[in-house]
């Protein structure tokens, strides 16, 4: 799922910068990541209780 997540963002960021001309934000990239798969893996697993900012501060 992690795949998923690192593709489906880096698709986001590619789609903004050809289209939106934005230069890309490596950072809030990375938390876009964590936030999209706690996110899917809640919708999954529903006693999955992290966010992303608990994994941030456990990174």
């Amino acid at each position: 799922m992690l795949f998923f997540a690192v593709l489906w963002s880096v698709w986001l960021m590619r789609y903004d910068k050809v289209f939106n001309n934005r230069v890309p934000d490596y950072d809030t990239i990375f938390l876009l990541i964590l936030t999209r798969l706690c996110s899917w893996l809640r919708a999954i697993y529903s006693d999955f209780s992290y966010s992303a900012s608990d994994l941030w501060l456990s990174y």
